[in-house]
């Protein structure tokens, strides 16, 4: 139950691989991994999770498309930022010093659950960069939890006071939350609960993902103003972390958008039915 922090020189050992790169963001090593020729693709992950999520995808859509994809600061092979900020508009900041570090002129942003958020806020703010964005599951200023939040998050914020997370992380507690991302249980494989729990144990990413929490937990009102950026918004039927009933509220944010719904699928469907939502993503972006 007790668990020391990992060096990141062991888990770059251990989960970095030849596909891996490194390049330096506001004095921190951000690791993400850049695939494919073509139009670019740029995918952010949510909370708590890594460039890990997008594997079947990026293998699907690097075959047409330029996949950009990397930790956010808090998570992944990437770690804690020096300054212990982990607010929207920080991330905000972060993906913009990400483009302008890579030459990113015009692309596509996809992003998932917290990612989902950083993308369209991202993308009003910056709404020049961006020719078509994707949300999938996103976070929003009023979302509806089917449950207040899932079981290993409820357990970790009881234990915000005593900082009892940089401590007690059983891989239990990554076992209950990977159960309620998906519904296709099977898919929950021991390698993906051992790359979970690892990058959880990255020295430093313990005490971010409190950090994390605490600054999402008062993301309570509506910054964006109306979004013309044509939007693909995808969402699973049986998602336990932010239900589909949330897709409403972004109709009044967002004037151009399309949603598509996945039957018994969970909060990741690029990774419950990824052919089918790759698909769905291609066709979107060439029209």
């Amino acid at each position: 139950m007790f668990y020391k922090d990992i060096e990141v020189g062991e888990i770059k050992a251990k989960f970095a691989d030849h596909s891996s790169k490194f390049t330096i963001i506001n004095q921190q090593e951000i690791h993400y991994k850049d695939q494919g020729d073509g139009d670019v693709i740029l995918m952010i992950h949510g909370s708590p999770g890594s460039l890990f999520i997008w594997n079947k995808w990026a293998e699907i859509l690097s075959k047409n498309y330029r996949i950009i994809r990397m930790d956010l600061p808090a998570f992944g092979i990437t770690g804690p930022n020096r300054e212990n900020d982990y607010s929207l508009n920080y991330y905000i900041n972060f993906v913009k010093s990400f483009v302008d570090k890579l030459e990113l002129k015009k692309f596509h942003l996809i992003g998932n659950s917290l990612g989902g958020q950083i993308t369209y806020e991202f993308t009003d703010k910056f709404p020049g960069l961006v020719e078509k964005m994707v949300l999938i599951s996103p976070t929003s200023f009023n979302h509806v939890y089917e449950t207040s939040m899932f079981p290993a998050m409820k357990i970790i914020q009881s234990l915000v006071p005593k900082s009892g997370l940089n401590f007690i992380t059983p891989k239990s507690w990554i076992r209950q939350s990977l159960k309620q991302i998906y519904s296709d249980q099977k898919l929950i494989t021991p390698s993906m609960v051992d790359l979970n729990h690892s990058l959880l144990l990255r020295e430093g990413n313990r005490k971010a993902l409190l950090g994390n929490i605490i600054e999402q937990s008062t993301n309570k009102e509506n910054k964006v103003s109306e979004i013309t950026t044509p939007t693909l918004l995808l969402w699973g039927e049986k998602d336990k972390i932010i239900p589909v009933v949330n897709a409403s509220n972004f109709k009044s944010m967002i004037t151009n958008v399309r949603l598509i719904t996945y039957k018994d699928v969970g909060h990741f469907p690029f990774d419950e039915v990824p052919e089918q939502s790759a698909k769905d993503v291609e066709e979107f972006l060439k029209f």
